[in-house]
């Protein structure tokens, strides 16, 4: 009986143990050293906790590097978790891909570690503008308790001269680069080429098996940046939305833009409404992808006040 007594306090006490700390993300290994998280083809809530990015890290020599840090504090921990599961070396840097909300508010988590986190001018310049407001949208979903702990921080600016250039940078004893083409997905997407072994972390630039959000992308700019990145020497590709793939996935992603913006190019020339746009523009290739019935329709929207706003300010030049 004192055995049976003595398993089951052992057993409490580890459940305790369990449920006061992070629950683990489970880290796939895409290839030596390179870890991703895949989250759900779904739009952030309550019953999914906001985990619907994909995200990852780097084992360097010395140290290790992020690719973005989730939805809330609490989801960076479970990130910060599953890194030292893998490895006993330290985070040395934080990367964010882009300035959408369950990319960044796990970053605190980092920071209040000494960790440097960093981004491109254009995402640290869209989260001052917006991450307040995004935050309070997060916490209207998932509410208060989910978002215990979580801070906005605001990156350091990473130096656009080697973005732009695309240069090799070593950190934490591994080379990476990294990757910004402009305007697409956001302002200030970050792809992330591990030049090692040839992984790209695409941030929101690739989207698979899931309607990529366009509200606040630049349709041309990000046709022109995924037919940059199919000229990389990508061995596997782990998009912001989907599964880990081959990089000739990123055609999937591209396609859709294309098929969209040519479908709309033509009934704007045509003549025809946004309400119009909204009734004719089916695209059955891409209606088994998730989020097609109202996120397709938001594009179709987008897309036409593109092309409005681009005509307008032609005009008035």
């Amino acid at each position: 009986m004192k055995f049976i007594a003595s398993a089951c306090l052992m057993w409490l006490l580890l459940m305790g143990a369990a449920a006061s700390g992070p629950e683990l993300l489970e880290p796939h290994k895409v290839a030596e050293g390179v870890y991703a998280f895949i989250g759900a083809l779904e739009d952030v809530s309550a019953a999914n906790g906001g985990n619907v990015i994909n995200s990852g890290f780097i084992i360097g020599d010395d140290g290790v590097i992020v690719i973005d840090t989730g939805v809330n504090f609490r989801h960076g921990e479970k990130i910060h978790a599953a890194i030292k599961s893998k490895t006993d070396k330290p985070v040395v840097l934080v990367l964010n891909t882009h300035p959408h909300p369950e990319n960044v508010l796990g970053d605190s988590v980092f920071s209040k570690l000494g960790v440097r986190v960093a981004a491109t001018p254009a995402t640290v310049q869209a989260m001052k503008q917006r991450c307040e407001v995004c935050y309070k949208h997060v916490n209207g979903i998932l509410g208060e308790a989910a978002m215990a702990g979580t801070e906005i921080v605001i990156p350091e600016q990473l130096d656009e001269r080697a973005t732009l250039r695309q240069q090799a940078i070593e950190v934490g004893g591994r080379k990476v680069r990294l990757l910004h083409y402009g305007w697409g997905h956001t302002e200030g997407d970050l792809a992330v080429l591990d030049v090692k072994t040839g992984v790209l972390f695409a941030g929101g630039l690739v989207s698979l098996d899931r309607i990529p959000v366009m509200m606040q992308a630049k349709v041309k700019p990000w046709i022109a940046a995924l037919e940059q990145l199919r000229k990389l020497p990508i061995k596997i590709l782990v998009p912001g939305h989907g599964p880990v793939a081959r990089p000739k996935r990123i055609n999937d992603t591209l396609n859709y833009l294309r098929d969209l913006l040519k479908s709309i190019e033509k009934q704007y020339r045509a003549g025809d409404s946004v309400f119009d746009a909204l009734r004719h523009t089916e695209m059955p290739a891409y209606r088994n992808w998730a989020l097609y019935p109202a996120t397709h329709l938001l594009n179709v929207q987008h897309v036409y006040s593109e092309l409005e706003r681009a005509e307008f300010q032609g005009s008035v030049k």
